[in-house]
């Protein structure tokens, strides 16, 4: 399986606020959708109840992708945001569900480190120890679901929005000068 090319690059020479938007959402966007379908897969393929398509090692490859996307492309977001020196609400809003996708990506790569380490990649001794990795599987489905959430709310997208109507203005005449009052 070939791993992810999902790098958000906020260096080109954008022309509209909507293009910047549109970039920003699609890459932090289809990673945590890549995180949260997969997940669901996964937890399907321990149940064993119905035939998925990869193994549950194929899949956990797959979220880890995803989540070193994802947590590559918030860094890259703040690292830009810290480079305007704006102490906006927007931008500390931003920062804010930034710092929480992070978090959120950490987590995902100790709890799949942990489904890697386990003895069900081979054969579990429990029903226990199953059940256990399908609770931890189910878990990260559900903050998958909500990071997915967060960056489809309105909210959200107000911020960047006005994130991206910054930078059009620093690309114009290389300061921040009105945004500062966004």
């Amino acid at each position: 399986m070939l791993p992810l090319n999902l790098v958000l690059n906020l260096d080109r020479d954008f022309t509209t606020v909507q293009d910047i938007t549109t970039e920003i959402h699609h890459y932090l966007r289809t990673s945590a959708s890549i995180i949260a379908s997969s997940s669901y897969l996964l937890q399907v393929a321990l149940t064993q109840e119905k035939k998925v398509a990869k193994s549950p090692v194929e899949y956990i490859t797959l979220i880890q992708d995803a989540a070193h996307c994802l947590e590559n492309n918030c860094y890259r977001v703040i690292e830009t945001i810290n480079q305007t020196n704006s102490n906006s609400l927007a931008l500390n809003r931003i920062r804010l569900y930034l710092d929480k996708m992070i978090c959120f990506c950490q987590k995902i790569l100790l709890d799949l480190e942990t489904l890697l380490n386990s003895k069900y990649l081979g054969e579990l001794n429990s029903v226990n120890e199953k059940s256990e990795l399908i609770n931890l599987v189910a878990g990260l489905n559900q903050w998958a679901m909500q990071m997915t959430d967060v960056l489809s709310s309105q909210r959200f997208n107000d911020y960047v929005q006005q994130f991206a109507q910054g930078l059009l203005m620093q690309s114009s005449d290389d300061g921040f000068g009105e945004y500062q009052s966004a």
